[in-house]
């Protein structure tokens, strides 16, 4: 990684993020994670095809490839609802020798953590930027090892977990574990910060 944020100095430059923009980003995540756990409840191609499309309604593009609804994949997506840490979701992630929609990581990012929120954390060009990285024309070649090197960032700073919750609870935002740092960086992406 190019650099790496301070949690504590982010957690101290924090400003009121609510916005219409944020708002709707807020709000819809609880639903999102829940619509994923019950789709989950019992996988087939035809869920998990609608777990991409949902993963990318999200976001501000539309899938053009999704590798959903192989029975291989079925199977990774199932391996990735098992996962119970961070370190086995940087493994699961090291196995996958493609992103499964529209050849990123940003939208695996978040297919992933839909299906597993507690161990597969969100990673986007906001959260890139805190690690020095543009996200333009990423190459997923290159992308993926920054995913796996951000998992690892979140297992070495989950003790922080706890001081950005608390940052983001003065805004009436609850989130906890990877989700609380993984928001934190992410509404503070604009924010100037030493390094």
């Amino acid at each position: 990684m190019r650099a790496t944020p301070d949690l504590t100095t982010l957690c101290k430059q924090l400003e009121n993020p609510q916005s219409a923009r944020t708002d709707y980003y807020l709000q819809s995540y609880d639903s999102l994670i829940a619509t994923a756990a019950r789709l989950m409840e019992q996988p087939d191609a035809h869920t998990l095809a609608a777990l991409g499309t949902m993963a990318y309604g999200w976001m501000p593009t539309v899938p053009r490839h999704a590798m959903l609804s192989s029975c291989e994949t079925q199977k990774q997506l199932e391996n990735v609802q098992k996962v119970t840490s961070l370190k086995d979701a940087a493994c699961q992630i090291e196995s996958i020798a493609h992103p499964l929609i529209n050849r990123s990581w940003v939208g695996t990012s978040k297919l992933f953590h839909f299906i597993n929120p507690t161990c597969f954390p969100i990673w986007d060009s906001r959260i890139a930027r805190h690690f020095g990285y543009s996200y333009r024309a990423a190459n997923p070649q290159t992308e993926k090892p920054r995913y796996i090197a951000y998992i690892a960032f979140m297992e070495r700073n989950l003790a922080a977990a706890s001081l950005c919750s608390a940052a983001l609870d003065k805004y009436a935002i609850k989130a906890e574990g990877i989700r609380a740092i993984e928001l934190l960086l992410f509404l503070t992406a604009d924010t100037p910060t030493e390094r």
